[in-house]
């Protein structure tokens, strides 16, 4: 009779305690998304924001430069202050420290990083460089009436310049590009005038050069 009870009791306690544990995992699972569970503390996201963020990424408008308004707003006052040889007008247009342009026209040995095409230059120092970067050449490429065969493209970088530009715009707007050839003899090169919007308006965010200027 006593060993009939006693194992009466034992299996009373074991079902309270598998109801315990139920309960218990019952609470986790309905607090998996709040502050402090496990969900919530390892930083993943759930896949309805992950799938919010994706398309946020796709959003970039594929808009040719010549139909969005806000960049040729500023297209036209870049050339308009490029014409009349306005530097006050151009640095207004210009983000600084203008990226790439130290690697365009600084020497080297005056660079802190010789290796990095991002170096750029600052206001006084486009003062001082103005008349290399619009020389004659760059001036009549730039205030002459866009063609065909002289357009603004959507900028297809890859480089460091260009994930940084890409990380400081505003989301969803493009990135446009506008390129001066230059031909010496058998060799040639370029400059690559880089717009990108921010706070809801382009500017000159980039510099770059490539071959024999």
């Amino acid at each position: 009779m006593k060993k009939k009870v006693l194992y009466s009791w034992i299996l009373i306690l074991t079902l309270l305690v598998m109801l315990a544990g139920c309960g218990e995992n019952a609470h986790r699972n309905s607090s998996s998304g709040q502050p402090g569970s496990t969900l919530a503390t390892t930083g993943v996201k759930p896949v309805a924001e992950s799938n919010r963020m994706d398309a946020l990424s796709d959003t970039v408008s594929k808009t040719s430069p010549i139909e969005d308004s806000a960049f040729m707003h500023t297209w036209k006052l870049f050339v308009q202050a490029v014409k009349k040889h306005d530097t006050q007008k151009l640095k207004k247009l210009i983000v600084f420290p203008l990226m790439g342009a130290g690697a365009c026209y600084i020497p080297h040995d005056r660079l802190q990083d010789p290796e990095q095409d991002t170096t750029g230059i600052t206001g006084s120092q486009f003062d001082s460089l103005y008349q290399e970067i619009f020389d004659q050449h760059a001036v009549r490429q730039i205030i002459a009436p866009l063609s065909e065969n002289d357009p603004i493209l959507v900028w297809q970088g890859t480089d460091l310049v260009d994930s940084l530009i890409t990380q400081n715009r505003d989301p969803g707007t493009q990135i446009y590009g506008y390129h001066i050839e230059y031909v010496k003899g058998i060799r040639e090169g370029g400059k690559y005038f880089v717009f990108a919007r921010f706070v809801g308006r382009y500017k000159l965010a980039a510099l770059l050069c490539d071959g024999i200027l």
